[in-house]
């Protein structure tokens, strides 16, 4: 039986990342909606989607290419020291 996105550790921290975005991100100023907010939020729901997107591909090359892209965005995280 194939295995499924939703079952890696890194894909399911992603979405609790995400969730954590969320609900942070709701405390910000107004005057942010359309700036750093949303900025954040786009960033942290391309991780997960660039790991299940990954995830699907057949060759590795175009795995490791959304993989990556996925780290990218997680270290962008880190820089703004969350």
């Amino acid at each position: 039986m194939k295995r499924s996105h939703r079952e890696l550790k890194a894909w399911q921290q992603a979405t609790q990342l995400v969730a954590s975005i969320y609900s942070t991100t709701a405390t910000f100023p107004q005057h942010e909606q359309f700036g750093l907010i949303s900025q954040l939020r786009r960033a942290a729901v391309s991780v997960p989607a660039n790991i299940a997107e990954g995830f699907a591909r057949n060759g590795s090359k175009e795995k490791n290419c959304c993989i990556s892209s996925a780290l990218r965005v997680a270290h962008y995280r880190n820089w703004i020291h969350w």
